[in-house]
């Protein structure tokens, strides 16, 4: 009977749920296609990866750098190579003359690269790279600065819910309540860890809910299909930066659609595994400076969210602004991201779902071991 009876209430909870969830999920009226064979839309591919993944990752860095250079914005140059400076290097140059007629986050992303890095209107890749090794810390703010101006981007162009991250925060409790039923352990014996495993899935299921509206999930399906269409046929993986001359944004587009490798590695600005935790113990030189800037950052615009730095056993940076943890849409994109951030893939939900964990080891130890 309490087989039974822990069974009938696991069902009830996933389908009280389920309801909860379809309910909130926009929902697009269309025919998902398998393949679309052109460019869904005019958005900057930035955009369009942050309608996948909603945080600042390395592909959305390179793709913007190459779509200004196809934009003309910028002249990417590949140098000899030479004592001190790395094979194949290149050297960026900024027409400040085409720069007006930019988005604010690509104006951001300009200022970050030749105003704040370079200190001219001339800088060398590598010497961006090393930058973004040397300065982990203040780097994170650079990227957080970038994701927030994406985020309003598409906010403005009404493809982002507001009302998004709170659904998912509610949806979140929501698992990790049925997770809590775990302490029926007392009256349903071994079965209730039942609850524990219905809420532990939940609460992750949660994390995938999208931040998009009826029209940016629209977007996202013809993207999907534009997607598979780049991967089957366009053979993007294999292409260099510089075939953006022959393929356009096709090329760029593909970087953040996790198909064009190469060409991402080519102009790669910041690493591709940068793990939200510079330093258990104060000693890197860049945290008083990534805080400072951050907080010279936000006189000019309030908007931007506010930096913390950790230090100790939950060490890493924080950030308490708009932007919220990544939403992933299937199995393949969520391993890329777990390549990428494994902190924030893996340990993100953790926190909701350790004090269920503790009481079920609890249980295991009295009606297994002890009995």
């Amino acid at each position: 009977m309490q087989g039974v009876a822990s069974a009938a209430i696991v069902v009830v909870v996933v389908t009280v749920y389920g309801v909860l969830y379809r309910r909130a999920l926009p929902r697009p009226d269309t025919t998902p296609v398998r393949y679309v064979t052109h460019a869904p839309s005019d958005l900057p591919p930035a955009m369009v990866g942050m309608l996948f993944v909603p945080s600042m990752t390395p592909d959305k860095l390179a793709a913007t750098l190459l779509d200004l250079v196809r934009r003309g914005v910028i002249t990417m140059e590949t140098v000899p190579t030479a004592p001190g400076r790395p094979s194949g290097d290149r050297i960026l140059r900024l027409r400040r003359d085409r720069t007006a007629a930019l988005r604010p986050f690509e104006q951001g992303f300009v200022h970050e690269l030749f105003d704040h890095i370079g200190g001219a209107d001339a800088v060398s890749l590598g010497r961006v790279r090393d930058w973004w090794s040397e300065h982990p810390v203040t780097a994170a703010a650079v990227e957080e600065i970038l994701a927030v101006r994406l985020y309003q981007a598409l906010l403005a162009e009404r493809l982002a819910d507001p009302r998004a991250p709170r659904r998912r925060q509610l949806l979140t409790a929501y698992g990790v309540a049925v997770a809590f039923l775990v302490l029926l352990g007392p009256l349903l014996g071994i079965w209730s860890l039942l609850f524990l495993v219905t809420g532990i899935v939940l609460t992750l299921w949660s994390q995938r809910f999208p931040y998009v509206t009826v029209e940016g999930a629209k977007l996202v399906e013809l993207y999907q299909g534009f997607q598979r269409y780049l991967r089957d046929y366009g053979r993007m993986g294999e292409k260099p930066a510089e075939a953006v001359a022959v393929w356009e944004d096709y090329l760029t587009l593909a970087i953040v659609l996790g198909v064009a490798e190469e060409a991402e590695e080519d102009v790669g600005v910041g690493p591709g595994s940068f793990f939200r935790t510079p330093s258990l113990d104060g000693t890197l030189p860049d945290e008083a400076e990534g805080v400072a800037y951050m907080d010279s950052r936000r006189i000019e615009d309030p908007s931007l969210p506010e930096m913390t730095v950790v230090h100790g056993k939950n060490a890493g940076v924080r950030f308490s602004g708009p932007v919220q943890p990544a939403g992933i849409g299937s199995p393949r994109d969520y391993w890329r991201h777990v390549r990428r951030h494994p902190g924030r893939a893996l340990l993100g939900p953790a926190p909701w779902i350790l004090l269920p964990l503790a009481i079920a080891a609890y249980y295991l130890v009295v009606f297994v071991v002890v009995r």
